[in-house]
């Protein structure tokens, strides 16, 4: 069939053929090398992007620093934390304030047992399960006192029961069972 056409009909054809050839290299070896480029260069402008952005922040972090520095000293020395350096010495710390607080307040503690000591992110959570008998108003004092002071303790899963039971014609002042959990964080520098 080639044998049939003419001379310039089977140049034509060579050259369609070279043509083809070409076209399929170049779709083989470049196309995917080419593809690979423009991917690697949008990649590269994303990169530099970031870098700048990075650089920015690395810059004002340095500004920073020493306003950081200055917040770590203080946070070291804070008095928001318990002051013992261990789990059974913390454990022992809230115990007497609790004691300390119950007896201004004019409450009865009837039991105090130690939790378990919890890692909370990189401090130490140390808690203590209290039982106390008192009226309501000296329970109410306690537990604010307890809240509102120095160092940073918190209560948790507060029950409060009436001693008496269900009666009609009851006093107000008579004496409520509070159980409640109370805690408080070790200091992590220390």
């Amino acid at each position: 069939m080639i044998r049939n056409l003419n001379e310039r009909q089977q140049r034509l054809l060579a050259l369609a053929i070279l043509v083809l050839l070409v076209g399929v290299l170049v779709t083989i070896a470049v196309l995917p090398v080419w593809s690979a480029n423009r991917h690697y260069s949008q990649t590269i402008t994303a990169l530099e992007g970031r870098l700048v952005q990075l650089q920015r922040a690395a810059a004002i972090g340095a500004n920073l620093q020493p306003q950081y520095q200055q917040l770590k000293r203080l946070q070291a020395s804070d008095r928001h934390y318990l002051k013992s350096s261990s789990e059974a010495l913390a454990a022992a710390e809230l115990q007497r304030l609790v004691k300390g607080t119950a007896q201004a307040s004019k409450v009865e503690v009837l039991s105090m047992q130690t939790l378990p000591t919890i890692q909370e992110e990189d401090v130490l959570r140390c808690a203590l399960k209290v039982l106390m008998r008192g009226d309501l108003v000296n329970i109410v004092q306690m537990f604010h006192t307890l809240e509102a002071g120095n160092p940073f303790l918190f209560l948790d899963n507060v029950s409060i029961r009436n001693v008496m039971g269900r009666r009609k014609n009851i006093p107000t002042n008579i004496p409520l069972d509070a159980d409640f959990e109370l805690y408080g964080y070790l200091n992590p520098e220390s």
